[in-house]
């Protein structure tokens, strides 16, 4: 014996006589040692696997806030370096309107000057400047586009 503890399962049952007397109590003893060791060591087993399934659940809950920050980081992200592009096209745009005016109004100022032909010049700046609005608008139009088709798709995800 190692000095662990041995479980028994008992039976008493009375032995009687002719006139219904208890002459003798007979024992039966089953060793149940083994059984309540197993019982045991599942029971702990079933605490330790309720602790990690706690844990995962927890890991789980704190990489869905994880992904969620990450998604609406990058949402604002997105939505920044839109309102960015916007901007420097809508200056680009600007700037060379500006300058092809300053040239044009050059042209036909030097056109005046010379008696030349000013139809030509003004029909060319009013060319060029549709061209560049349109191109413009175009892109702009583009870009948003590209962030309806997101919003819609992020939204579908969701």
């Amino acid at each position: 014996m190692d000095g662990s503890p041995i479980y028994l399962q008992a039976t008493y049952n009375p032995i009687l006589d002719e006139s219904n007397t208890i002459t003798k109590i007979m024992k039966i003893a089953t060793d149940i040692t083994h059984a309540v060791n197993s019982k045991n060591r599942i029971n702990a087993l079933s605490k330790d696997l309720q602790i990690e399934l706690d844990k995962s659940q927890q890991l789980r809950n704190a990489i869905e806030v994880e992904k969620n920050a990450a998604l609406n980081d990058l949402d604002v992200m997105i939505k920044k370096s839109q309102s960015e592009l916007i901007k420097v096209i809508v200056k680009v745009a600007l700037a060379v309107i500006v300058g092809v005016g300053v040239v044009t109004t050059i042209l036909y100022w030097m056109a005046i000057l010379t008696n030349k032909d000013t139809q030509i010049i003004g029909s060319t700046w009013s060319n060029m400047f549709s061209v560049l609005l349109t191109n413009a608008f175009s892109i702009v139009g583009t870009i948003m586009g590209i962030k309806y088709a997101t919003q819609e798709g992020s939204k579908e995800k969701k």
